[in-house]
């Protein structure tokens, strides 16, 4: 995206912002004057209102725009597809594919928080994650909206739930908007915590990686990853982990092992939600779930690259010439399941 100019017009909060430095500056009749270094800090305080009013983009943007049209017809696209398996007849492969555009999930839920500027959120949710539900950062943060546990926890959320995450989001981010006064402040708050702006004296907190965070998210010209793409799932297993699959029922075939059995391969989006909401109810909750099973989407069986074998004598052929094709059995508990060797390994 390229850089926009940003025609500044005096809102009520700058007004105000410059009403309160003029007050600052020149004192209220009655009240004692301040000291001097009284009057550095809250002209220093009254200049920073000032600049939060002012760093605010205006809304619908040239890019903004552009995005809303996308947005659009990716949500027209989704209603045909869900619309297109209700069908009884069987759906062809490209038909069973999963394709989900959270950049509308999170614009929606933008609108409906009430915050000033939604496609802020939008940017917001890009840099957090790329719009990838399944991902976890080395801190321990997860999911598309990047919630540590304990604050999942304290938000009563499952943070792989993307629609739910991207909801409970927005409506914190309107919250920190409100207390702060500006949604520079918010993403400070949402990314240190509100306690860090707070030690900072409403401000952004010194640390790198915040003003770096928040730099990013309100600079429109800097590109964040998931803000031109959309998530997408194959209807099938992939051509690569097909073909030594067979080649392995081949082989177990030819050592003597018999017939190779696929119990289940490919696993639909719906199947893999089924199957999470099923965990978390027998387990109590996500925390307990995660061991057991994969959330929706982020099964490799989900991707098309893994499979469960049927368990007998052909099994333990399989386990002996699994790494002979490319493939391997990653999960002790689950000695039946197989997947492509070299990819990430996730449960489920």
């Amino acid at each position: 995206m390229t850089p926009r100019k940003h025609h500044w017009k005096p809102g009520l909060g700058a007004i105000l912002a410059m009403a309160f430095a003029l007050v600052l500056a020149h004192g209220v009749p009655g009240v004692a004057s301040e000291s001097p270094s009284q009057h550095f800090t809250n002209a220093a305080l009254a200049q920073q209102l000032k600049q939060d009013a002012i760093v605010t983009p205006l809304p619908e943007s040239p890019e903004d725009q552009q995005l809303q049209e996308t947005v659009r017809k990716s949500e027209a696209k989704a209603a045909a597809q869900a619309k297109r398996k209700h069908r009884a007849q069987p759906l062809t492969r490209k038909q069973r594919e999963f394709t989900r555009d959270y950049r509308s999930v999170a614009l929606r839920a933008a609108q409906r928080a009430h915050i000033r500027n939604p496609w802020m959120f939008v940017r917001q949710m890009a840099a957090e994650s790329g719009f990838q539900p399944c991902v976890r950062s080395g801190a321990g943060a997860i999911g598309i909206a990047q919630i540590m546990p304990a604050t999942a926890r304290g938000w009563d959320v499952d943070p792989y739930n993307a629609d739910a995450a991207l909801t409970v989001a927005a409506q914190h981010m309107a919250r920190y908007e409100k207390q702060y006064g500006s949604y520079k402040l918010a993403l400070a708050a949402y990314n240190a915590g509100p306690g860090a702006v707070k030690s900072a004296g409403m401000r952004v907190p010194a640390y790198s990686e915040t003003q770096n965070y928040v730099h990013k998210i309100l600079d429109r010209s800097y590109p964040l990853p998931g803000m031109r793409q959309v998530y997408h799932l194959p209807g099938g297993l992939q051509a690569g982990f097909g073909s030594r699959l067979k080649a392995l029922q081949q082989d177990v075939k030819r050592h003597g092992g018999g017939r190779l059995v696929i119990n289940e391969g490919w696993r639909s989006y719906e199947n893999s939600a089924h199957v999470w909401k099923l965990a978390k109810k027998q387990h109590h909750g996500w925390q307990g779930a995660v061991a057991w099973a994969a959330p929706p989407g982020c099964s490799n069986h989900s991707r098309g690259q893994a499979a469960d074998l049927k368990k007998g004598r052909a099994l333990n052929m399989a386990h002996k010439l699994a790494a002979n094709h490319g493939l391997i059995f990653p999960m002790a508990r689950e000695p039946w399941h197989i997947e492509r060797a070299g990819i990430k390994t996730q449960s489920g």
